[in-house]
């Protein structure tokens, strides 16, 4: 099982940085070991519950102490449409999240495909 950061974006002033985390791995069922893995119920059962919400948007903070401040499960991360807000995708329908709120604007735009949609940068 692999995972891996898609679009991963700056905002415009550096500050923060977006991205859609994928996996291949599906939430169904035991996970299966390497042969050098160990045991471990505690992690097994967050990486399921993790890969439950996949794929997801993050942003975090870049400056001072870097920290998580925004994770939007089951979405795409599309760009950033200024310095505090987020455009996404999400059960195939465009929204907008402001990040240090949290506050979402839906948009009332349907799309079929993350490839669909064009943002330009800001």
């Amino acid at each position: 099982m692999s995972f891996w950061v898609e679009r991963a974006r700056p905002s415009p002033a550096r500050t923060h940085v977006a991205y859609t985390l994928t996996s291949d791995g599906r939430a169904e069922g035991p996970l299966r070991l390497s042969s050098e893995g160990h045991a471990d119920s505690t992690a097994a059962a967050t990486l399921l519950a993790n890969l439950a919400e996949i794929p997801v948007v993050e942003v975090k903070r870049l400056w001072t102490r870097p920290a998580r401040v925004l994770r939007v499960p089951h979405a795409e991360f599309v760009g950033w449409l200024d310095e505090r807000r987020i455009v996404l995708l999400q059960a195939r329908r465009i929204a907008i999240v402001d990040i240090l709120s949290g506050r979402r604007t839906e948009t009332g735009l349907g799309v079929r495909h993350l490839r669909d949609v064009f943002l330009p940068e800001p």
